[in-house]
């Protein structure tokens, strides 16, 4: 079963934060989580630099020190009965590099990091890292609200949407949640060959998109798990923006979805679906599934080539 146990929360050390931290303690309600890092890579920055000391004991700190004080004190207004293990990691270099040096080193199974709605360059480092974490990315909206009512799942019939409805389904079996199972459908090329309007075959495909999901489902456990499916044509080829405008129509609380699906090693990179509703999702926050096991195997074959 797909677990998530130790996570690693991406701080910038500007507004964002109080959001993520609490969100994250939020979430660790549902999920026991084990180990929260808490990391933060400040620009240019002397972490060794003497400062005074705001707190009691010794007159002066290192800046180092200075940056964990303060981010223990924003943790301790959210932590409440947290009992797992809280980490401070600050360093110094590339944000993208050393928290993805982080994540490796304290084993993460997922990294929580915000997204700016109005900055330069918005999005781009949460999407990078997404782009190149061998575990799961939780890219949180600058206004996420931490409440779980319902999720919306894109369903493509591979093995990693079907590890993200089971994730939903595990849940659902710890807070009522409501779970929108969405799939996006095309029509074949030459489908007018068969004498068959759009509408008609559109139908078609719909239905069999229909046995697919009752395929799809049907080992796992979904006993008083409120699922509601939804199945959309695609004519334009913009699989991306239907996903996103039916989360807004919807009103839901996440987006959760397989890095990529049809190939177990193609899951190391994420699909152009993927890519594109975290480039252009400004207001949903958007869990990217990836089995940590088989990606960390992968860069290890390709490390050999």
């Amino acid at each position: 079963m797909y677990t998530i146990n130790n996570i690693l929360v991406a701080l910038d050390f500007t507004s964002m934060d109080r959001n993520l931290v609490k969100y994250v303690f939020k979430f660790s309600k549902i999920i026991s989580f084990n180990k929260i890092v808490m990391a933060h890579v400040p620009k240019d920055a002397n972490l060794d630099e003497e400062v005074p000391n705001p707190g009691e004991g010794p007159t002066t700190i290192t800046k180092r020190e200075e940056i964990v004080l303060t981010l223990e004190r924003l943790v301790n207004e959210y932590k409440g009965e947290f009992k797992g293990e809280v980490l401070y990691r600050v360093k110094n270099g590339d944000p993208l590099s050393e928290i993805l040096q982080v994540s490796k080193n304290q084993d993460t199974d997922m990294i929580v990091i915000g997204r700016k709605t109005i900055a330069e360059g918005s999005g781009a480092l949460s999407r990078k890292l997404a782009r190149r974490a061998l575990c799961s990315v939780l890219t949180l909206p600058q206004n996420a609200v931490p409440q779980f009512k319902k999720v919306l799942i894109p369903i493509d019939f591979s093995e990693f949407s079907h590890i993200a409805l089971e994730k939903a389904i595990n849940l659902a079996k710890k807070t009522p949640i409501e779970i929108i199972c969405l799939n996006v459908y095309n029509l074949p090329n030459g489908y007018l060959a068969s004498g068959k309007s759009t509408e008609e075959f559109s139908k078609i495909m719909k239905k069999n998109a229909e046995k697919r999901f009752k395929h799809f489902i049907k080992d796992l456990d979904t006993e008083g798990i409120n699922i509601k499916t939804n199945f959309q044509l695609d004519i334009r080829n913009a699989i991306a923006k239907i996903i996103f405008n039916i989360g807004l129509v919807e009103h839901v609380d996440m987006i959760l979805m397989g890095s990529k699906g049809k190939s177990t090693l193609a899951a190391a990179f994420l699909g152009s679906t993927t890519e594109k509703i975290l480039l252009h999702n400004i207001s949903i926050p958007t869990l990217v599934l990836k089995k940590k096991e088989i990606n960390v195997g992968f860069l290890d074959a390709l490390l050999k080539i």
